[in-house]
């Protein structure tokens, strides 16, 4: 954990990823159930689900290319080139209100079930 290469610090931490993950997903199965007609899965309702954060990731990537390995974790930045939020939306939680961007944690926070707001010590309400 000390690496750097996560966000995650303390047993604490690592627990709030992980929940993170288990309330992202949550939210895609909500979206899911509340419009069964206009996604065939989960996945595709999560697909949708995502594309703000993606779309706003990449345009800050591409201004700055090393934005998730400096800002987030190169955890996240991994996951991203192979085409998955999942990662940032997991870290973010854990960072919480010390990340500076506020769009990207809004956006995080969008995703999460029921737009569950990361708190400012970085675990999810």
């Amino acid at each position: 954990m000390t690496t750097g290469y996560f966000a995650a610090k303390t047993v604490e931490d690592v627990l709030t990823h992980e929940l993170a993950h288990k309330s992202h997903w949550d939210s895609a199965k909500a979206l899911y159930k509340s419009k069964p007609k206009m996604y065939n899965t989960v996945e595709g309702a999560k697909k949708v689900l995502d594309e703000s954060l993606e779309n706003y990731v990449k345009n800050v990537q591409a201004q700055e290319m090393q934005y998730l390995d400096k800002y987030i974790s190169r955890n996240a930045e991994r996951n991203f080139e192979e085409g998955s939020v999942n990662e940032i939306v997991a870290e973010v939680a854990v960072l919480g209100d010390k990340l500076e961007d506020k769009v990207l944690l809004n956006l995080v926070s969008g995703v999460l079930k029921d737009g569950t707001r990361v708190r400012n010590n970085g675990s999810t309400k």
